[in-house]
């Protein structure tokens, strides 16, 4: 508007403009100058400040939180069909012979002879798995139909709610699941484009019903079209604020993009059969919960969440699709081994955790409120088998705890020895590999390996971790892990080493059963963020976790494990 107006002011004044016009027109130009230019409210912040204030802080972009928004769109051209079992009809999707049967998937949770360890359970979900579909699909699909018809947009235990700023990510996954559901699941979805002002459409060979994918959406919001084409429960995620008006940024989602999905499995226990809770299924500090005697055992259940997160290119915005599964505690408990593992894992729940699961609202439990933690506790080193072995000694049939590798030294065996945890992987591809030194019990680098070679570890008074070489009945010789001063691959690993002489560089500590390192000149966006690299050398990971992970690297978190003997 300025460019506009000045030679339209210079135009004027050969033609001899009165001076009351000038008088009008200069005081105007003026003061849109000082409105432009000068203003004191347009001027940007200083960068030096004085030394008794604290600087203004930068607001962020909305775009720093979700990632910087593209318009490239998704494509799902490439998505494979699921394969269609014999026993396919017309009115049934039966896209599986049976619903997912998790607990015997083991790469999903481990095994019935595994001991339970607390984990995020994080992992990277293929392009095509995006959703899932088994034989409960017409069933679960009718049940939350009615769910939808009962409680809907209730303001208050409603089963939908939608902010203003999350419509248009709303808009952008409804036109993403068109495109997905029919190429994934041909036997259930099908779609088609009326054209001539008509529009985009989705329709189910199992109900027969048809949702329009574009506006007005078949004058549903295009959420509930979401709900109603989906069996898996939706958030949407928008930025929100913290106390100061800051952007909170959680470093989590920084790795979630939109060709890269993650993945977590979450799980507890319901005391009936049942998907939808008014009152959620967990318990929260503050509240107060008593054991039901009167729960009927046949009908208690392992309740198992499915949750995959990904970034919608045009909007940012993320989004976690929650498929959820029921089975019945008598029913699983014929796996052989899982009820023993199942009481043993909440047996050994932190409290914290315990609380949260509703350990207290199942009979037979301890107390009802949650209790004051005490931080930095020491976890105890010794603990009874819980897979009904009555041996401490090897569990894989080997008749010797001395070392495979070469070793002269004979270490502390397979047993743990009290005062020491053992120290493993929980993520695939190392998952319960165990950390030791190569060579083992000997200086040299520290590795993630098989657990016939495990060794045994604790922090000392001064926050460094040494492992345990003697053998037992022996003088107490100790290696101590050094973390290396300077990184490498491009800066984002620090290796790792035994030597005979303490660490000086850096403590660690147990976040949790998380093991973690930290010095004060490093800033890590995750303690307990770790690398297992080629020849399995453990490292530092100086970023964030499962992003720009280097070649030749897996990422992983490390757990201590208290069982008498290691497993696999």
């Amino acid at each position: 508007m300025l460019a506009d107006t000045a030679p339209n002011l210079r135009n004027l004044f050969p033609n001899a403009l009165s001076l009351l016009s000038l008088s009008i027109l200069l005081p105007l130009f003026l003061h849109l100058l000082w409105r432009l230019l000068l203003n004191p409210r347009n001027s940007k912040p200083s960068t030096q400040a004085h030394p008794d204030e604290k600087p203004t802080a930068r607001k962020k972009s909305q775009s720093s939180f979700y990632g910087t928004p593209t318009t490239t769109p998704l494509n799902f051209t490439t998505v494979a069909p699921f394969p269609t079992s014999s026993s396919s009809s017309s009115s049934s999707p039966h896209v599986s012979t049976e619903p997912d049967r998790w607990y015997r998937d083991h790469s999903l949770i481990s095994a019935p002879d595994r001991v339970y360890t607390p984990t995020m359970a994080l992992r990277t979900c293929p392009f095509d798995d995006w959703l899932r579909v088994d034989t409960n699909y017409p069933a679960r699909m009718t049940h939350k139909r009615n769910v939808l018809d009962s409680y809907g947009w209730k303001q208050v235990g409603g089963a939908m709610a939608c902010r203003p700023e999350a419509e248009a990510a709303v808009r952008e996954l409804l036109g993403y699941l068109g495109e997905y559901l029919p190429r994934r699941f041909p036997g259930v979805w099908v779609s088609g484009d009326d054209g001539d002002g008509g529009g985009r459409w989705l329709r189910s060979l199992v109900t027969g019903e048809r949702f329009e994918l574009v506006e007005p959406w078949g004058g549903l919001h295009p959420l509930e079209v979401v709900a109603r084409v989906t069996e898996e429960d939706l958030a949407v995620l928008v930025p929100g604020n913290g106390g100061d008006g800051e952007e909170e940024e959680a470093e989590f989602f920084k790795n979630v993009t939109a060709d890269r999905l993650l993945m977590r499995v979450n799980w507890g226990i319901n005391d009936r059969e049942e998907l939808f809770f008014l009152d959620g299924t967990h318990l929260y500090e503050g509240d107060e919960a008593a054991a039901d005697e009167k729960i009927d055992i046949n009908q208690v259940q392992l309740r198992i969440e499915r949750q995959v997160l990904r970034r919608l290119p045009r909007s940012g915005a993320i989004c976690m699709l929650t498929k959820t599964y029921l089975y019945r505690l008598v029913e699983i408990a014929e796996e052989p081994g899982f009820a023993a593992r199942l009481g043993g894992m909440l047996h050994k729940l932190p409290e914290k955790l315990a609380f949260y699961k509703r350990k207290p609202c199942q009979p037979g439990t301890a107390s009802t409120t949650l209790a004051t933690a005490t931080s930095g506790a020491t976890p105890s080193a010794t603990t009874a088998p819980t897979n009904g072995s009555t041996t401490a000694g090897p569990t894989n049939g080997s008749t010797t705890a001395g070392p495979t590798n070469g070793s002269t030294t004979a270490g502390p065996g397979t047993t743990l020895q009290d005062g020491y945890l053992w120290i493993r992987a929980v993520e695939e591809p190392n998952f319960h590999k165990y950390l030791q030194s190569a060579p083992l019990y000997s200086a040299g680098t520290a590795t993630i390996d098989v657990y016939t070679q495990a060794g045994q570890f604790t922090i000392d008074a001064d926050g460094q971790l040494a492992q345990l070489v003697s053998a037992p009945g022996e003088a107490e010789k100790l290696l101590y892990a050094h973390v290396a001063g300077a990184a490498t691959r491009d800066g984002r690993t620090l290796a790792v080493t035994f030597a005979e002489t303490k660490g000086t560089y850096g403590t660690f500590a147990w976040q949790g059963d998380a093991l973690t390192w930290s010095a004060a000149n490093v800033t890590r966006p995750n303690l307990s963020a770790w690398y297992v690299c080629e020849d399995q050398a453990l490292f530092v990971n100086l970023g964030n976790y499962l992003y720009e992970t280097p070649d030749g690297c897996a990422d992983e978190t490390i757990h201590y494990y208290n069982d008498k003997t290691a497993n696999d």
